[in-house]
């Protein structure tokens, strides 16, 4: 506050603090730490006088010790619990207040353990034919593991095969294993695989049955585009191992060069071609030996181009009802795989009324419609496809519709009361034109029995209006209007 006058000044200042009960912006979390880290709750409050804040777990009060409980500020806003372990495990209460009032929150500290297993890793073991052999494991994990047994990498059902021996003790944390005859198909890397939310471990061990010297996984055929690198891959198992590994292409023996490179870790075994050419199209061939035995196999090199479309294809206005023909020309390897769409959707062919063309030497695909209809109105794409790529055509297909047009016109007509009447128009048109009657230039209302349309059945392009019993009623005027897609005409 200041006063003044013409002599002087003089101020005086003063605090005004509001006080307020303690507030919280957000309660408490709980917490999921792995253990061997550290936890740490944190509060915001606001309130005055500053409020005074008292950490608990359960309904113990919490002071700072150095190696366990600290706080991040003077005023406690923050407890860190050091090196969580499963004992600190509970809830943990926070009380703030101060003269005016009272706050609490609370939240739970759960422990996480990541998975382990001991022994972590297994020497490869050597059976014999008929062999017994058990795997013992100890394995820690908290919350409780999920355990899995692997064969070579896909999942084993614990009663799937009567000659393994699956044992699990939750209680005591241990899991085995037991092969009770080992026989060749035993031959296999089996993973003992542990995971919960904190993390997963497993072990893997290497089963080896002395037999004959045998792939695992074969050589398979490639297709590749010109130009690509392209890598032939097999794996083999056999004990002794193997010795001596040797490719050949077309039966000449290849050496690692700059365009091949060979590499062979066991039972890993790679054959891979740089950078590919037509030249390189064959046969591929891969001998391996270990001094007791010799085994080989081979596959295939497909060197292909990409189907390409050739020109624009041209879209098709055919009359209707009569043949029509819609293709495309393509380039590229041959064999093709060749879809037709109508429309987007895959359309089955061929059927009664499509023929289809698919010309090797020429690269046109085609199809030849007997006769089209209205129905045969759409967006046609051909896809065209080899084992290195795809291309497609697109054509519009619009049938054209003939307007009708009258050969013989409606004739006046002078009957007898009581005496059957026909009035007659002949006209052709694509498709065939409906027939429309009026009488004195209003709709023609027509009665089964009284006064009929009829299409002749022999002639389609003759309609009839047939009065069965001719009445004064029916004297007038009467109009016929045939229509179609093209257009109308009326008599």
């Amino acid at each position: 506050c200041r006063a003044e006058n013409a002599i002087g000044t003089t101020e005086h200042s003063l605090q005004l603090n509001v006080t307020t009960a303690p507030t919280l912006k957000a309660q408490l979390k709980d917490l999921e730490i792995v253990r061997g880290q550290d936890a740490t709750f944190t509060i915001d409050v606001q309130g005055y006088p500053i409020p005074e804040i008292k950490w608990m777990r359960g309904n113990e009060t919490l002071i700072e010790l150095s190696d366990k409980y600290t706080w991040a500020d003077d005023q406690h806003r923050q407890l860190i619990i050091h090196n969580v372990q499963v004992e600190d495990e509970d809830e943990y209460n926070v009380r703030i207040h101060n003269e005016f009032g009272e706050v609490t929150s609370k939240a739970k500290l759960s422990c996480l353990i990541p998975p382990s297993i001991s022994p972590a890793t297994i020497d490869d073991t050597l059976l014999q034919h008929g062999d017994e052999i058990e795997y013992q494991f100890e394995i820690e994990g908290r919350p409780q593991v999920d355990v899995t047994w692997l064969k070579n990498g896909k999942e084993l059902k614990l009663n799937e095969n009567p000659n393994y021996i699956f044992t699990s003790d939750k209680e005591n944390n241990k899991e085995s294993f037991k092969i009770i005859k080992a026989d060749g198909d035993d031959q296999a890397r089996y993973t003992l695989q542990i995971k919960n939310k904190a993390g997963k471990a497993e072990v893997n061990i290497n089963t080896i049955v002395k037999a004959n010297l045998q792939f695992t996984k074969t050589l398979s055929d490639v297709a590749t585009q010109v130009g690509q690198p392209v890598a032939f891959s097999c794996e083999c198992f056999g004990l002794p191992k193997p010795t001596l590994i040797t490719w050949y292409f077309n039966d000449i023996e290849i050496k690692s060069s700059a365009k091949y490179k060979i590499e062979s870790k066991y039972p890993l075994i790679n054959l891979t071609i740089n950078k590919t050419d037509l030249i390189d199209i064959g046969k591929y061939r891969v001998v391996i030996t270990n001094g007791e035995q010799t085994i080989e196999n081979q596959a295939n090199l497909l060197v292909q181009t990409k189907p390409k479309l050739e020109g624009k294809p041209q879209d098709a206005q055919p009359i209707i009802e009569e043949s029509a023909r819609i293709q495309c020309k393509f380039s590229g390897s041959q064999p093709f795989n060749v879809t037709w769409l109508k429309n987007g959707e895959v359309l089955t062919l061929p059927n009664d009324n499509i023929e289809v063309i698919s010309e090797a030497d020429t690269g046109i695909q085609a199809l030849v419609f007997k006769h089209v209809d209205i129905d045969d109105k759409a967006s046609y794409t051909v896809q065209v496809a080899n084992m290195v790529g795809q291309a497609e055509g697109k054509m519009n297909l619009t049938p054209k519709e003939i307007k009708p047009t009258i050969i013989t016109d409606l004739e006046g007509r002078t009957v007898q009361k009581g005496e059957p009447c026909e009035l007659t128009i002949i006209a052709e048109g694509k498709p065939q034109p409906q027939c429309k009657w009026t009488f004195n230039n209003q709709d023609l209302t027509l009665i089964p029995g009284e006064i009929e349309s009829i299409i002749d059945e022999n002639d389609k392009r003759i309609y009839h209006l047939r009065i069965h019993s001719t009445q004064p009623k029916h004297i007038g005027e009467y109009s016929c209007t045939l229509s179609n897609g093209g257009g109308s005409v009326k008599s």
